[in-house]
């Protein structure tokens, strides 16, 4: 069974030898690779960013498209994906945050709200709670790769990837998932702003990655979107989340 937010891409190599992914469903979300894997890694996290710029703006999720020959299945976050769902279940019912809060027995709706706001940290039980008591049922697939397993070192983007797992180990932290979480880890290492060559160095003295200024940009601009970043004269400052969605609980999910 296929996963209902699992969208097709096609890869395709471009002039510089890197590997672009493009959406057919999603013609916002773009992202690159140095090579078929590292493509794939990055389209996930890039899928992740447009479901939840949807949810933030409150826009339609469109359905995937079929897969058409050529073109491979990337599913989003799983956490992501629930928060979608639940946000498409409320918007074709035409429900409310708090008629989601009076199923789930809750008296503050901001605790509903929070369960579809990508930007805050939802628990799965909590996710499948709120979605079984809108009628739903969660079905797990999992599927195994259709070749051999790629090496950790193959599917890595940084050119010194002994030099994350050495330095790491010492400070007890982990290394960056993607180029997306590096850069967000960038920006918030500085605390007064970082400009885009900020960034830039910080990535390269600290994970060892050498990126493009468009991979760089790219990558800036989705935070962007999601509200984890933004941008005031030429630099970039993390955002901290706010306690409280925006929305009042009586407020309904727009519909098109």
């Amino acid at each position: 069974m296929r996963p209902q937010y699992s969208y097709p891409v096609r890869i395709e190599q471009d002039e510089e030898a890197r590997y672009q992914v493009r959406f057919a469903d999603l013609p916002d979300a773009l992202t690159d690779g140095a090579d078929p894997a590292e493509a794939l890694s990055e389209a996930a996290d890039c899928l992740s960013v447009a479901i939840a710029s949807r949810i933030i703006d409150g826009d339609e999720i469109p359905k995937p498209s079929p897969v058409a020959p050529g073109h491979q299945l990337v599913s989003p976050d799983p956490t992501i994906a629930l928060k979608a769902a639940l946000y498409m279940q409320l918007r074709q019912r035409d429900m409310t945050v708090a008629d989601l809060a009076d199923r789930l027995g809750v008296a503050d709706w901001h605790q509903a709200a929070r369960l579809i706001d990508p930007r805050r940290s939802s628990k799965l039980t909590s996710l499948a709670a709120a979605l079984g008591a809108l009628g739903c049922r969660i079905a797990i697939s999992v599927e195994s790769p259709a070749g051999p397993v790629p090496a950790a070192d193959e599917t890595r983007s940084f050119e010194r990837p002994e030099q994350l797992e050495t330095e790491y180990t010492k400070l007890g932290g982990q290394a960056p998932k993607s180029l997306s979480d590096a850069t967000l880890r960038a920006v918030q290492a500085h605390g007064e702003g970082a400009t885009a060559q900020d960034v830039y160095d910080y990535l390269s003295r600290e994970f060892g990655m050498t990126v493009k200024s468009n991979q760089l940009g790219i990558a800036l601009q989705r935070h962007r979107r999601t509200g984890q970043l933004e941008n005031r004269d030429q630099r970039w400052y993390s955002l901290a989340k706010a306690d409280t969605p925006a929305r009042s609980g009586s407020a309904r999910i727009k519909r098109d």
